[in-house]
């Protein structure tokens, strides 16, 4: 397989109409994998290279990354895709490897791959988690009746926090698109406390991640553009919500709540009123994301596998990948899921090695 690697402001307009209908093709097509989403990302300051993997002169595979120092490549801006990008034309399968070793690339580090991508993921991955999704297609009802078969409670919990929660503070109302944009700063700041509070790394109170928020709200696109969300309850805000739509799907990325309305679990009051408006909008999936979070599983009524590992040659960098997952593999046997975050922290040690 030939290659070429470009920088994101290189490619064509034909390159980057090839790259949608890739996506549009997808199982689980993403807008954090549209090129507009890049161009997002690119505004608030992050640099993207795209490796493109051609057959003659036909693009097949276009791979967005950003650089490490070791000869290697990793998903740009992780700490806020919830998707690895890895896109290929319909049906093509390809050598990964192969591809690699062309561009002169030692290594590609992914997180959040799903099963889509041309190659089989199993093969190069540390170990698959499940990825949360509200699945839509049959419309918001039809969900509704998965929640109550999964968990016959979940609804009128829900309904009785709500009329708690109007009757306790204020009448309850969603906007679905919240016009008052000054609100993201106190949103970043909600969660800033929060996950400091938990003890997570975090890029929340990085003022890249502010301007990239707004440039989706901002920047005109057809196809990925963000979608900020508020949940209120009389003049005060109960939760918020941020992500980004496109392809007939949500990517969910922020949830935030009002820690003194917390007991009113307005998160999930949140999530159902959201796939009841994105279901009127069109909206066939919501990906919630991986890792373990009781809201996420509660309100979820499917799952696919996502997958966490590097593609990688040469020998040391095949025995790191072997070490790692095998430790993967040994610590999740023996205490689940719950190990992955002490688990990611040593990959990325191993991986600056």
């Amino acid at each position: 397989m030939l290659s070429r690697t470009v920088s994101f402001n290189e490619l064509s307009l034909n390159d980057k109409k090839t790259w949608r209908s890739y996506v549009g093709a997808q199982s689980f097509p993403s807008p954090l994998n549209d090129p507009d989403y890049f161009s997002f990302l690119r505004k608030s300051g992050q640099k993207i290279d795209i490796l493109i993997g051609l057959e003659g002169d036909e693009p097949v595979v276009f791979i967005p990354f950003q650089p490490r120092s070791d000869s290697g490549v990793e998903p740009v801006a992780l700490e806020v895709s919830d998707c690895s990008q890895v896109i290929s034309k319909p049906n093509y399968s390809f050598d990964p490897v192969a591809l690699l070793k062309s561009a002169g690339v030692r290594y590609y580090s992914f997180d959040h791959l799903f099963d889509q991508s041309g190659f089989d993921p199993e093969k190069y991955s540390y170990y698959q988690d499940d990825c949360y999704l509200i699945r839509l297609q049959a419309g918001y009802e039809a969900y509704v009746q998965d929640l109550n078969a999964n968990s016959s409670s979940l609804i009128s919990q829900s309904n009785r926090k709500r009329r708690k929660l109007d009757r306790e503070v204020g009448t309850v109302r969603f906007e679905y698109r919240e016009p008052d944009l000054g609100l993201i700063e106190k949103m970043l700041a909600w969660k800033v406390e929060q996950l400091n509070h938990q003890g997570f790394q975090h890029c929340f109170d990085q003022a890249w991640v502010q301007t990239f928020m707004e440039s989706q709200l901002t920047m005109k696109s057809n196809s990925a553009k963000g979608l900020f969300s508020v949940l209120y309850a009389g003049r005060d805000i109960a939760a918020m919500h941020f992500g980004t739509i496109g392809y007939q799907t949500i990517n969910s990325w922020i949830p935030v709540v009002n820690p003194q309305h917390a007991k009113y679990s307005p998160a999930v009051i949140l999530y159902l009123e959201l796939a009841r408006k994105a279901d009127e909008d069109g909206v066939e999936n919501i990906i919630l994301g991986r890792g373990e979070n009781q809201t996420k599983r509660r309100i979820a009524n499917a799952s696919a596998p996502n997958y966490v590992g590097m593609i990688s040659h040469g020998l040391i960098r095949s025995s790191k990948f072997f070490a790692m997952r095998s430790l993967y593999r040994f610590f999740r046997s023996r205490w689940g899921k719950g190990i992955h975050s002490s688990l990611r922290n040593l990959r990325q040690k191993l991986k600056r090695n």
